[in-house]
């Protein structure tokens, strides 16, 4: 999947989610609440 910028879409809105040591950031259409990317960050690569 392209990131936004190289499809030419406009990144509405973004939320960041943290547990137990992961991060999610989750990429939405703030007027439909749809999901268009989730980024999942973590401290360890190797798991």
């Amino acid at each position: 999947m392209a990131p936004l910028v190289q499809r030419n879409e406009q990144l509405d809105s973004a939320a960041l989610f943290q547990r137990r040591g992961l991060n999610i950031v989750a990429s939405y259409d703030d007027r439909t609440r749809k999901v268009s990317n989730l980024l999942l960050l973590g401290s360890n690569e190797n798991e």
